[in-house]
């Protein structure tokens, strides 16, 4: 019996006392009148008999009426429940534990027509709902289900079974489930509609105005400028938005949401046109579109265009993103970036740092995790940079491994880095103070960095990167340089040292940690070297830099040739020309050994792009390498990875070296199929 039935009954029983207690009292008073005059208190003893007798007789008779009469009125109220329940005028029914509809009501059986649903499992009909959905405890579940043509609500409550329940008379079990259906078919209709509508905003850029302009005529300039705003102009009202342009090269854009779905399945290929065009140009035009989704701010819709285009323009542009929310999506960016030559940027970013390092009170500088040439020698050119301002720094390093064994014991033969340069993690936590300035090289994703934990402790943070950003980033720096067209992170740091100082004093040490940052990611000046990386490594070469004792920082051992061997050795030639194979992983530093071996294979004539795995501990790390024809930076992004276009990696964990071939496999069947889709739609045009 549920407590307030217990209630009622409680309540009528105290009800029925009260004639008992008035003869009580009645009783009562009589006696006190029969101590005070005998003769009136006898009187009263009869009255009171009397009445009591005329009060029980009328009691006991009236009672079997009376217990009828609220069995009537229960039996009815119970019927007129039973009713109304079975005609409400919304789908529902009752399930048990599994989804067996125990009890369903008029509208039910019309929504779903079988002949009995009783025994029957929902889920068989309700193929969106799930055992899992059933609440657990004393909560509403919600669902959005389809069935046929029309779309439901399924509003799900557990029931507690109580006695005297003639809708499952006979049940063991102790508690049910109470399924409603809402139809929600026209406001979902509505709510997309509305969705459809909503406004994007965003932005275009195009990448290399500069750079095109140089290398056209003048006369063709303005023609061919003219030619960039007629296809924009044409794309803009292929998909019925509004495009303005505000400056030269960047242009405001104004679509409907639905249009931006019918763009993304033709894979933004306005990008594909606009580099296609020729009016005398010897650089293609290459352009960077950003959108932002905000349902309900225009505000936030733009900033979200922002980061987008920041992301397009970190990751060498020639790109299009869509940011909602923690959502983004990448589309194009398989083509090499074209360098840029200018140094406006880069002074810029230098007189920005230099303001930042007269401000602070010391200086921590860190690389990625395993650091390699590159990252090391660009920390300690930002070491330089501090020196040269006579602040103090210092350099995080925890593992060294072989690959920079070499340059760190050089460095620690140098005075100046014996005395508490290198620290590590916890060293490094000692130093933090009100306006210490943290500078991440080489890496812009915070859990790549050396210790990710001391991005949070400082109030400033500056990135300097040659990397394609991803999503993943380092938030709210208060200056960031990345530069995806810069050959390494030594490159940029060597470029920003000449800034800082007009006469930059770097000893022989240090001067070859930076050279053999930029050679090692150059492959020897073979890949990405570009004008300002000559001059880079000139700039170096004057302060002292030597190859031959760069060349000996590179020197491997034995054991590390047999096991580049064996990974070549152990090659297969998947699709088009991918060579995947795997490195042992009991050799010194086999990630290194694994992004030689990556580097090797690509001197193979019929090979593509390669891809070298090998597992330390519980990782396993994926080395990927390719020509320009092959962007491995995004498959190496479907791997969670990243890096460039023609230099990427990737760490995989949770799996084992079988499994992890088969997804890069996938990965690159993926990226294949992307690259067809893109030649398809091309061809359309």
């Amino acid at each position: 019996m549920r407590s307030q039935d217990i209630r009622l009954s409680a309540r009528l029983k105290k009800y029925l006392l009260w004639p008992w207690a008035s003869q009580f009292l009645l009783l009562v008073f009589t006696w006190i009148t029969y101590l005070l005059n005998k003769e009136i208190g006898l009187a009263f003893l009869v009255l009171s008999l009397v009445h009591g007798a005329v009060f029980t007789y009328a009691i006991l008779k009236a009672k079997k009426t009376l217990q009828q009469e609220i069995l009537r009125l229960s039996l009815s109220a119970s019927e007129l429940q039973k009713e109304h329940l079975y005609y409400f005028d919304i789908p529902h029914a009752v399930l048990d534990a599994d989804g067996v509809i125990e009890w369903y009501d008029e509208k039910f059986g019309e929504l779903i027509p079988d002949q009995n649903l009783k025994g029957k499992n929902v889920l068989k009909y309700l193929t969106d709902l799930h055992v899992g959905d059933l609440p657990v405890d004393h909560v509403t579940v919600k669902r959005k289900v389809r069935f046929k043509e029309n779309t439901y609500e399924a509003v799900l409550q557990r029931l507690l079974l109580t006695s005297g329940n003639s809708l499952l008379e006979g049940s063991e079990q102790n508690f049910y489930y109470a399924l409603y259906l809402y139809d929600i078919t026209e406001m979902s209709a509505l709510r997309e509609q509305a969705q459809a509508q909503e406004c994007v905003l965003g932005s275009i850029f195009i990448d290399n105005y500069e750079e095109v302009m140089q290398s056209t005529e003048e006369v063709k300039q303005s023609p061919l400028m003219a030619l960039v705003d007629t296809n924009l102009q044409r794309f803009a009202n292929e998909f019925k938005g509004v495009l303005k342009r505000y400056e030269k090269d960047k242009y405001f854009l104004i679509l409907r949401r639905e249009q931006v779905e019918l763009l993304q399945e033709k894979k933004f290929s306005i990008l594909d046109e606009i580099r296609e065009l020729h009016l005398g140009n010897e650089l293609p035009v290459t352009i960077s579109i950003a959108l932002g989704i905000h349902p309900g701010s225009f505000a936030a819709s733009m900033e979200y265009a922002k980061a987008g285009m920041e992301l397009a323009l970190g990751r060498g542009g020639d790109q299009a993103v869509i940011k909602e929310g923690d959502k983004t999506l990448f589309y194009g960016g398989k083509t090499k970036g074209v360098e840029n030559t200018s140094r406006v940027k880069a002074r810029m970013k230098a007189y920005a740092l230099k303001e930042l390092f007269m401000e602070a009170d010391n200086i921590v500088i860190m690389g990625h995790h395993n650091p390699d040439m590159d990252s090391l020698g660009a920390a300690v050119g930002v070491y330089v940079c501090a020196r040269e301002m006579k602040k103090e720094a210092h350099i995080i390093v925890n593992n060294v491994s072989t690959s920079i064994k070499g340059l760190y014991d050089r460095l620690l033969e140098s005075e100046i880095y014996r005395e508490y340069v290198l620290v590590n993690n916890s060293e490094a936590k000692s130093l933090i103070r009100e306006n210490t300035v943290v500078v991440v090289v080489d890496v812009n994703r915070p859990s790549y960095t050396e210790y990710p934990e001391i991005l949070t402790m400082a109030s400033r943070v500056v990135v300097f990167d040659h990397h394609r950003t991803s999503v993943e980033q380092v938030e709210n720096p208060v200056l960031r340089y990345v530069e995806p067209f810069a050959s390494s992170a030594c490159e940029m740091v060597a470029e920003i040292l000449r800034y800082i100082s007009d006469k930059p004093r770097l000893n022989a040490v240090e001067a070859d940690a930076m050279l053999a940052g930029i050679t090692v990611d150059t492959k020897n000046f073979t890949v990405k070297a570009g004008v300002k990386t000559f001059e880079a490594a000139a700039f170096l070469k004057r302060n002292g830099a030597d190859i031959t004792r760069v060349r000996e920082l590179f020197r491997n051992d034995l054991e590390s040739y047999k096991a580049r061997a064996a990974a070549i050795n152990e090659v297969v030639i998947y699709r088009d020309g991918m060579a995947i194979s795997t490195c042992p992983s009991n050799t010194p530093n086999p990630v290194l050994v694994a992004a030689q071996a990556a580097d090797e294979l690509l001197n193979v004539a019929t090979i593509r792009a390669s891809f070298v795995l090998t597992q330390v501990e519980e990782t396993i790390y994926v080395s990927a390498r390719s020509f320009d024809t092959v962007n491995v930076q995004l498959i190496a992004e479907k791997l969670g990875g990243g890096g460039h276009l023609n230099m990427a990696g990737a760490q995989l964990t949770g799996m084992t070296m079988e499994a992890a071939i088969a997804l890069i496999k996938e990965k690159i069947d993926e990226y294949l199929q992307e690259g067809e889709n893109n030649d398809e739609s091309s061809s359309a045009r």
